[in-house]
């Protein structure tokens, strides 16, 4: 049962905060009435004595509630609270969907980490994500473990002057039904090198930029699309000139081989042979009829095969697996992570299934029935499997209409972390896109704030403009390389 809201002017101001909320809650859209009546809940903001007062009402169920206001948090997190609290206080039963509270961001431990370093105190921020934001205790402990285990590592990079480099990769063999990432099937070789072509074109130009201002790399990311739908000739052109410029001992190299239908010896000894440290390989479940369903066409077997033709060449190898998927029981992610527990990657990404518009699966999967899903049970169970197996979190996101309103947990053995996946997440530094659908986030360093800069998802598009798409980002760069050199 969802329910109508009326929003005053002033709590209008929350009105995505609250259809996000809504959507987590109830799996449907918001209905927002433009009066006050029986069955609605409506949500009015007063000032008094220069205190703000936020006030809820739901007729039909005899609520009434009256919130002084936080004056140090924005008018928006107070009427997301007040909502919240008021859907509480109506139906006490439903507290356990909003294990995040108000949160409907994509980094909760950014919040965790800005408030631990306002309070000077992590029990501090701890009790205000408690009592303010409404998290509940289960999410406030996880988030403390990835806070303990990430500042570090971060602490490496604190006062050095650093960027990461993304590579984006457009293509992948077929389209998975839950994907809404930039990517396009190959449907010719020659598009491909075209492609490469260009891609190659403004890497260089963002190498020779490097160099000239002599900044450290501390991370380059290798993703797309489906990266080894390249051949290995072309993997090789992107490594050739990467190491030209970049040592490849001194710097985290991931590269997302994804699919296992793409990966072969001969590509695979490519990457070896320059010293690339990680790479990914994405069964996203051990089910082959799941497989089917969303579009993937390989098997189990597939998946073996390519883990043990890639285990003796690199360091880490990385598995990722999704919660949610169409079909799926408990048992049949059980099974998943059976497998796993037999190959035993040194990481493992454990995402909860995020309907988006773009997505081709978006039509038989909605939020509402999301949630029929058993997606608490897998999760609680990854998470047991993950401590008995000896795999720590140490990175977490979450996304919009995820299932269940949970949230995607990366985990590893010890020291087997990725660091590109932890600068990223907690926008420690710049990151620097190259190639379709990239993203460069560049940060300023006296501010914090962070400017994206998107790259064309089209790669035709991308290489009939690739001189353009250069020059129009050429001073943005340049200005971020000057205040790190």
């Amino acid at each position: 049962m969802s329910i109508d809201v009326y929003l005053d002017e002033i709590a209008q101001e929350a009105i995505v905060e609250i259809k996000n909320l809504h959507k987590a809650l109830y799996g449907t859209e918001l209905s927002v009435v433009d009066y006050v009546s029986h069955n609605c809940l409506s949500l009015e903001i007063e000032e008094c004595d220069n205190l703000r007062l936020g006030m809820a009402n739901y007729k039909q169920g005899n609520l009434e509630l009256v919130l002084a206001f936080n004056e140090n948090k924005t008018l928006k997190q107070n009427v997301a609270r007040l909502f919240v609290l008021a859907i509480f206080k109506i139906s006490p039963e439903i507290k356990d969907i909003l294990p995040w509270g108000i949160l409907t961001g994509i980094r909760p431990l950014k919040l965790y980490r800005k408030l631990t370093e306002a309070y000077k105190s992590q029990e501090l921020a701890k009790k205000d994500l408690n009592e303010f934001y409404l998290l509940s205790d289960e999410k406030i402990r996880l988030l403390e473990e990835i806070y303990n285990m990430q500042a570090p590592i971060l602490a490496n990079y604190k006062n050095e002057k650093y960027i990461s480099l993304y590579i984006g990769i457009p293509y992948c063999p077929t389209r998975c039904s839950y994907c809404t990432f930039p990517s396009f099937t190959v449907k010719h070789n020659e598009e491909v090198k075209r492609f490469t072509k260009a891609l190659l074109r403004e890497l260089r130009w963002i190498l020779e930029l490097i160099e000239e201002y002599s900044v450290k790399v501390a991370a380059i990311y290798i993703g797309g699309g489906t990266p080894s739908t390249l051949s290995a000739s072309e993997i090789h052109e992107i490594l050739n000139l990467l190491s030209k410029y970049i040592n490849f001992e001194e710097v985290e190299v991931t590269f997302e081989a994804g699919r296992p239908d793409t990966i072969t010896d001969k590509k695979l000894h490519v990457l070896n042979s320059y010293g690339v440290q990680r790479i990914s390989i994405n069964p996203q479940t051990f089910n082959n009829e799941t497989l089917k369903r969303i579009g993937r066409h390989h098997t189990t077997a597939d998946v073996i095969k390519a883990y043990e033709l890639s285990k003796g060449m690199f360091k880490y190898v990385n598995m990722d697996f999704i919660i949610g998927l169409p079909g799926e029981s408990i048992e049949d992610f059980q099974k998943t992570l059976a497998y796993a527990n037999q190959l035993q990657p040194e990481s493992i990404t454990i995402h909860t299934l995020s309907i988006k518009t773009k997505a081709k699966i978006k039509d038989e999967i909605t939020a509402a029935n999301l949630k029929l899903l058993p997606v608490k049970d897998m999760i609680d169970y990854s998470k047991t499997w993950a401590q008995e197996n000896d795999y720590k979190p140490y990175y977490i996101y979450r996304q919009k209409n995820i299932a269940g309103n949970f949230e995607n947990i990366g985990y590893s053995k010890l020291g087997s972390h990725s660091i590109y996946n932890i600068l990223i997440m907690e926008e420690a530094m710049s990151i620097i896109g190259v190639g379709c659908g990239a993203v460069s986030k560049l940060k300023e360093i006296d501010t914090g704030v962070i400017k994206r800069v998107a790259n064309p998802v089209n790669p035709d598009y991308y290489v009939k403009n690739i001189d353009k798409i250069i020059q129009n980002k050429q001073n943005q760069i340049v200005n971020v390389l000057t205040k790190l050199c």
